[in-house]
């Protein structure tokens, strides 16, 4: 039995759309393409920027983390323990291009952004997520019973005069304290 059932269902959704389009890889480098393929995980530091601090290349039958060595260990212990990902790193300040561009060769690439003379696919990678894997509705379900209990912690606590602003801040205080960042809160 495989130990990461949902990691393996979605490699076999990238090989799949890799075949049929005559690709040889694909870059991620979202946040939201990173959750997905790391099955939850978070490649953000800040969290208003749609990308993350690292890439994931698929190529060859391979998973790769392209991180910075400040990142690098990180991101293999906290978001891709035991997930088969190889690390590549590369110097904070000379940033990540040349290490990806070096990973790639003449390669026809994918991505979700078209970054680096690639070819920005992002709807079709979107297409991917579709279909939730059965860890994925466990995870969705866990996170409304969270966010339900802490709304409604929030409401009881609420007292006249409160301004949205202090609703708000106690809310997103009851979800970031049971991990669940909430990017918006009104």
């Amino acid at each position: 039995e495989i130990k990461y059932m949902e990691l393996a269902n979605k490699e076999k959704k990238v090989w799949e759309l890799l075949s049929n389009i005559k690709a040889d890889g694909m870059l991620l480098s979202t946040r939201d393409s990173f959750a997905w393929i790391s099955c939850g995980g978070t490649s953000g530091v800040d969290r208003s920027g749609q990308n993350g601090v690292v890439d994931i290349l698929l190529m060859d039958g391979k998973k790769y983390l392209i991180a910075s060595t400040i990142e690098k260990y990180r991101f293999m212990e906290e978001e891709l323990s035991g997930k088969e990902f190889r690390l590549v790193d590369y110097d904070w300040f000379n940033g990540s291009e040349k290490t990806i561009r070096e990973l790639m060769g003449n390669k026809r690439i994918i991505s979700d952004t078209g970054v680096f003379g690639t070819e920005n696919a992002y709807q079709e990678i979107q297409r991917l997520r579709f279909s939730l894997e059965p860890e994925e509705v466990k995870r969705f379900k866990l996170l409304s019973g969270i966010s339900a209990k802490a709304m409604e912690a929030a409401c009881k606590e609420i007292r006249h005069g409160d301004t949205e602003w202090e609703v708000a801040a106690n809310l997103t205080q009851k979800l970031l304290r049971n991990g669940v960042d909430a990017p918006v809160c009104m």
